[in-house]
């Protein structure tokens, strides 16, 4: 992903191509580790209003995640 604008997600593919698509909602799924300070705010601005679950949001256990995550999915 290179960037999220109002209606619209760009990214790179693997080929290294640009290309983009539609979207009225992104969810990104970015892995295991706490994000890094910063980064949720980063996105702010870019399109749109910007829910951080998980460690995205306060370190805790996979329950507590998949429960922000889910009430998260429910403002949607």
């Amino acid at each position: 992903m290179t960037s999220i604008e109002p209606g619209m997600v760009r990214f790179e593919r693997q080929d290294g191509t640009a290309d983009e698509v539609a979207a009225d909602t992104v969810v990104l799924a970015i892995g295991w580790r706490p994000t890094a300070p910063g980064f949720i705010e980063g996105l702010n601005g870019g399109a749109g209003e910007v829910v951080a679950v998980g460690d995205a949001d306060t370190i805790g256990d996979f329950v507590s995640a998949i429960n922000a995550g889910a009430d998260a999915g429910l403002t949607i």
